[in-house]
């Protein structure tokens, strides 16, 4: 059903005077716009607390970054007020804007149904003076047949010629009419896998990158870890694109409640304390935080079958519970889960300079959580890439930070940055954090050599050496940095996964703990982050927590005359010839044996 509105004079009248900027649209909603409620109550649309917050994220990004969009990416409790309040801010737009469109976009047919209604009714409960008349209001409104599924409300003044468009993720050329101010995309995680991909080109290109546009996808968390929403979500938790991160727990929502105190409990399991520690973060007094472990309670047992995991995907307490976890999961999901309801915001973020002061910028490469002290013991975890920057999913070079007697992660680096840059800027982490020892994943011919040479001419005094068995020649060999390989890599993965079980290691950075949650096995037995995810900091961290807990790492002071070969890793003398040739230092002249791919032979 299309609803055809067509302007007369008194449209501008108002128009004119409530044509006002993205920082007045909620007090505007909240004058003018009606809402039906749960109970079938006509109320005066009244932001709560999410709504509010969700607003403040908006206007802050507005003031940040004025000549750009506006990108939210929203995971949420079901049925919080968040497609009201965006499809308010989306009327709005139009309402108040001539030659504006916004676009709607549900995963299903009834939802996009309930959607359009609720847009509608803004406009049919507007104060009358802003309304048109009954007359031309109905004149226009008439089934489209032809388009099952669309619905759309237009103002068809030639001055105004605005309109709001409803679809169905179905449509594989959703939007393709139109050009798009705002756009609302709804449940995306629900979205059906073999249009997704159609749908979101589609919307990609019929949006209007300008100042003042306004694009958020919301939904609460279904299926996998993978898909559009959950990649957009956690590249957003991570800087890594536009959109701006939202994540509302359910106890945000004040309906969540039961208010019998005969319910209240008086005996919390393990996974409701780390919640109550959340809710008290969320500024929760003790009569909320005890009715809220009553709802939740009460649902579990009568609404998701006694099935805490079912409760979790409908209602999550953290960003990732309610997805699916991978069934070869490597380490304990559990903990993981609460450790996520327990993060804490940096106490700095932005980049690290070589003098090792932090400078604020929006790329969160250096996120600090613990300042370092004097007595600190630290060891820092480096995982190497190449920096390219030309494919979007590529690796990233990753620091993670553990002070050795808490194994608590006190830091993080992360940036696709290329290898002598990342060496300096590991060497400034380092220096911040004392001058702790810093373990290298250096394979051969691997970027790591390269991130060496960097802290060799840093002069950075304390580098891990690898001391590995001899083959051939019975002895032992030492090597900067540390090599993962078939051989090593189940090793220290499950050196991390006893010291996660055994609560040796505490971990509040959100990209650390996702990455921590989403590392698994495959079907070939390789442990790896799945495909279009990463592992550069939990790798990072497995090799931090390896040079913790391993009696035969050794630290050692680079001499000023050394440099690491770029193929074996070997230390080498400099050359002090004219000719450039180089000569062996002692320890390299041993037999190795390589991964896989290099062969054994002698140097």
């Amino acid at each position: 059903m299309g609803c055809r509105l067509v302007a007369g004079s008194p449209f501008f009248e108002f128009g004119e005077q409530m044509a006002e900027g993205v920082e007045k649209s909620l007090a505007w909603m909240e004058k003018y716009l009606k809402i039906i409620t749960k109970d079938s109550e006509l109320i005066p649309f009244k932001a709560n607390r999410m709504q509010q917050h969700l607003f403040k994220k908006i206007v802050e990004r507005k003031l940040a970054r004025p000549d750009d969009p506006v990108y939210l990416c929203i995971m949420k409790a079901r049925q919080m007020g968040c497609s009201t309040f965006l499809e308010g801010m989306g009327f709005h737009q139009v309402f108040n804007n001539p030659f504006t469109n916004a676009l709607v976009v549900a995963h299903e047919s009834d939802p996009a149904e309930n959607l359009f209604r609720m847009t509608r009714n803004y406009y049919q409960y507007l104060p009358n003076e802003m309304r048109f008349t009954g007359e031309q209001s109905q004149r226009g409104e008439e089934k489209d047949k032809a388009r099952p599924g669309r619905k759309r409300i237009e103002f068809l003044d030639p001055d105004h010629n605005s309109r709001f468009l409803v679809l169905t993720a179905n449509n594989p050329n959703a939007g393709s009419s139109f050009t798009f101010q705002f756009c609302h995309l709804s449940e995306v995680a629900k979205w059906a896998e073999n249009k997704i991909e159609d749908a979101w080109v589609s919307i990609q290109a019929a949006f209007a990158k300008r100042a003042g546009s306004f694009l958020a996808m919301e939904s609460s968390p279904y299926g996998g870890m993978g898909g559009l929403f959950a990649d957009t979500f956690f590249k957003a938790e991570a800087g890594e694109n536009d959109y701006i991160s939202c994540f509302f727990p359910w106890w945000f929502d004040i309906e969540y409640r039961r208010w019998d105190k005969k319910e209240y409990p008086s005996n919390l399991n393990k996974e409701e304390e780390s919640i109550v520690k959340c809710m008290i973060k969320d500024k929760l007094d003790e009569e909320n935080i005890l009715a809220a472990l009553a709802w939740r309670r009460y649902t579990i047992a009568n609404e998701c079958e006694g099935k805490v995991k079912l409760f979790r995907r409908e209602y999550p307490s953290n960003p990732i519970e309610g997805f699916q976890a991978h069934t070869k999961r490597v380490f304990n999901g559990e903990i993981i889960n609460l450790w996520l309801n327990e993060v804490k915001d940096p106490m700095l973020v932005g980049d690290i300079k070589k003098n090792g002061q932090v400078t604020k910028d929006f790329t969160r490469s250096y996120c600090e959580y613990v300042p370092p002290v004097s007595s600190g013991k630290y060891i820092v975890g480096v995982d190497c890439a190449s920096g390219s920057t030309l494919n979007d999913d590529g690796d990233f070079s990753a620091v993670v930070v553990l002070e050795q007697r808490s194994g608590e992660v006190v830091a993080t680096f992360r940036e696709r940055i290329k290898p002598h840059d990342f060496g300096r800027k590991v060497a400034a982490i380092g220096k911040r954090y004392g001058s702790g020892l810093v373990i290298v994943e250096s394979n051969p011919g691997g970027h790591g050599t390269s991130v060496l040479n960097a802290l060799v001419d840093e002069g950075y005094p304390n580098l891990h050496v690898d001391r590995a068995e001899g083959t051939f020649t019975e002895r032992e060999q030492d090597r900067y940095g540390f090599q993962v390989n078939k051989r090593t890599k189940p090793l220290i993965i499950d050196e991390l996964d006893d010291a996660i079980n055994n609560k040796l290691i505490t971990v509040w950075d959100k990209v650390l703990l996702t990455e921590l949650y989403e590392y698994r096995e495959d079907d070939k037995g390789k442990l790896t982050a799945p495909k279009g995810k990463h592992d550069d900091l939990c790798m990072a961290l497995a090799l931090a927590n390896w040079a913790s807990r391993n009696k035969q790492t050794i630290a050692v002071k680079p001499q000023p005359d050394f440099i690491v070969d770029d193929v074996t890793g070997e230390f080498w003398v400099k050359p002090e010839n004219e000719k450039g040739q180089k000569t062996y230092d002692p320890v390299a002249t041993k037999l190795e044996e390589y991964d896989d791919v290099y062969d054994t032979y002698a140097t």
